[in-house]
């Protein structure tokens, strides 16, 4: 990258880091309406830091991913895409779309789960190479086990977020090195609240 680039990139990294910081104010204040509006912002500005300057040229390094540049799949459904997350109370929601029956569903994780599958993958992280689900599966709640389908609910969230990136079939990366204490609670409090019924 040239010298221009990287100055270019240095200045929307710095505004990026600006934004969260006013997300954090946010979240103080329990602004929480402002606060997915920065949010928003904060997400595009991300984005445009990580588009690549030479677009015809090929990335070719797997473990090359940052927060919100990987995301899961979706599909659409007249206009809207899925999946789509939202919180009820201190519940993770899934909101996906059923082509047979052609309506939404849901799937429901405590946050707990969340926070859990997060240190289990950063103790599973191997010093080079990537994680492979089997290590950090199944998660252990109290001396309960959880139900996989909740540590995948979580999975595709931290997808979505960009801290998780999924290298094909051969695992999981982790980029939370920039994650600064308190942004995880800032991307919960983003997600939209849920007022639908549960249908799991």
């Amino acid at each position: 990258m040239n010298q221009l680039l990287a100055s270019a990139k240095a200045e929307l990294d710095g505004l990026e880091e600006r934004l969260r910081a006013l997300m954090r104010t946010a979240i103080d204040d329990k602004d929480y309406e402002d606060l997915q509006t920065v949010a928003r912002w904060a997400s595009r500005v991300a984005g445009i830091a990580e588009e690549n300057p030479h677009p015809t040229h090929v990335v070719t390094s797997k473990a090359k991913s940052t927060r919100r540049k990987t995301r899961p799949k979706s599909v659409s459904a007249k206009g809207a895409k899925y999946p789509k997350f939202a919180r009820n109370g201190d519940r993770l929601v899934k909101i996906s779309w059923s082509k047979t029956r052609k309506s939404a569903y849901t799937h429901h994780a405590p946050r707990q789960i969340v926070l859990l599958l997060m240190q289990r993958m950063r103790e599973a992280a191997p010093d080079d190479g990537l994680i492979v689900m089997a290590s950090v599966l199944p998660l252990v709640d109290d001396g309960v086990e959880v139900p996989s389908y909740q540590s995948y609910l979580a999975l595709a969230w931290l997808r979505s977020i960009g801290v998780v990136a999924q290298h094909g079939k051969q695992g999981y990366s982790i980029h939370d090195a920039d994650l600064a204490p308190g942004d995880l609670d800032t991307e919960w409090q983003c997600l939209p609240a849920y007022e639908g019924r549960e249908t799991e």
